[in-house]
């Protein structure tokens, strides 16, 4: 099954921004009801409340897009691309992005013959931006011992 998604990573010109955001610009404001969490004032006690009490008005990099001359679209593995940083615990969490980051290091590792063990592998990007660039920097009798760090 295929899935699409946008992560949100744009790359746009100076100049195409300063046209889209002349005089209010070309993006539109969209309107997201919350959950926000208040004091009451009669206890002095934090609410959660259960239900949206909040409006919040956004706007959103890629309404630009219809706006620009040219534009392109990357399809990426979501494995390869994608570890989202929302929460403080739970799903994407630190815990989770670094589970999945070190999954594709020791991925990059593996596919260039070398055993991880299950061990955590990190790849600095100093060190290398991908299994290819990795493969050409790997020390020749390489062991992955425990948790190892490249860089």
């Amino acid at each position: 099954m295929f899935r699409a998604g946008s992560p949100a990573i744009h790359a746009f010109t100076l100049a195409f921004l300063e046209r889209v955001t002349a005089r209010g610009g070309v993006l539109r404001y969209h309107l997201a009801r919350k959950k926000v969490p208040y004091f009451d004032p009669a206890t002095g006690d934090a609410v959660e409340p259960r239900q949206e009490n909040a409006l919040k008005f956004e706007r959103f990099i890629f309404d630009a897009l219809p706006a620009a001359e040219r534009w392109l679209v990357v399809q990426t593995r979501r494995e390869e691309e994608f570890a989202p940083l929302k929460n403080a615990t739970g799903a994407d969490s630190p815990e989770t992005v670094f589970r999945l980051m070190t999954r594709l290091h020791a991925g990059w590792l593996e596919r260039a013959g070398v055993a991880t063990h299950g061990h955590p592998v990190e790849v600095s990007p100093l060190f290398a931006l991908d299994a290819d660039e990795c493969r050409a920097k790997l020390s020749r009798g390489l062991e992955v011992t425990g948790p190892t760090l490249l860089r």
